[in-house]
């Protein structure tokens, strides 16, 4: 849910600056590094779990 949402703010942040061609990389490039952040996370959650299997 939160990764959705954040591809969400990051996607209307990117278009938002390219249709004004205003100033808005630093808040869209901290979105998409939060939304890098939460997905490594997940990802590194499900193969401890696979590692747990074995």
């Amino acid at each position: 849910m939160v990764r959705v949402i954040l591809a969400i703010v990051v996607i209307v942040l990117t278009g938002y600056n390219r249709i004004t061609e205003t100033e808005l990389v630093p808040y869209y490039m901290f979105f998409l590094g939060a939304l890098i952040l939460v997905t490594g996370l997940s990802e590194l959650k499900k193969t401890e779990k696979a590692f747990g299997d074995k």
